[in-house]
């Protein structure tokens, strides 16, 4: 098997294993996006929304930006 074959099963395998054990994030209820409205004089690369989120195998805050 070529080496740059060898990369790919080995990152695939790491990959489908590694994921396997990893815990979901908990997404924090109060941020649900039901529907986001942009307002019209919003500036470009402004925030619109956030979705807060907590890392169960590390107990660290997430945060995910809409711009």
């Amino acid at each position: 098997m070529p080496s740059g074959e060898c990369w790919r099963v080995w990152i695939y395998l790491s990959l489908v294993f590694g994921v396997g054990r990893c815990a979901r994030p908990r997404f924090d209820t109060s941020t649900d996006m039901g529907m986001v409205l942009v307002p019209q004089d919003a500036e470009v690369d402004s925030v619109i929304f956030r979705l807060r989120a907590t890392d169960q195998d590390a107990d660290f805050p997430l945060v995910f930006d809409i711009t």
